[in-house]
C-alpha cells in the first residue's frame, strides 16, 4: 500500500504482486523495501503457485466491498470484464470510483 500527501490531499494506492517476473524488482526499490531492511518483495504465487489474477482480483473486490460496505455482485463483475471474460482492472477501478 502506498500513501502520498500533496497539497493537503492524500493519494492512496495498493499493489499486489500476483505472479510477476521478480527479476525486475532487482532494479527498483519499491516503497523503500530493500534486503538490508530485513524485508523483501514477494509475490502471492510464491505462497500459492496455482493462484490466478482473476481469483486474486475477485477476493480483493469482495474484501473491499465488505470492508467499505459497498454492494458488489456478479452484474458488477460482468461490467468489468473484457470481451474474453477476463477481468479488466482499469474497469474495476472506474466502477469502484462510481460506487463510493
Amino acid at each position: 500500500m502506498g500513501i502520498k500527501i500533496r497539497r493537503w490531499v492524500t493519494l492512496h494506492g495498493v499493489s499486489l504482486n500476483v505472479n510477476p517476473d521478480m527479476r525486475y524488482f532487482q532494479n527498483i526499490v519499491p516503497c523503500g523495501i530493500t534486503a538490508d531492511t530485513g524485508r523483501l518483495v514477494g509475490s502471492i504465487s510464491q505462497f500459492n503457485p496455482t493462484v490466478t489474477m482473476k481469483e486474486v482480483a475477485n477476493e480483493l473486490i469482495r474484501s473491499f466491498a465488505d470492508e467499505f460496505e459497498v454492494e458488489w455482485d456478479s452484474v458488477d463483475m460482468a461490467l468489468c470484464a473484457d470481451s474474453k471474460g477476463n477481468l479488466d482492472l482499469d474497469a474495476v477501478d472506474r466502477h469502484i470510483r462510481r460506487l463510493i
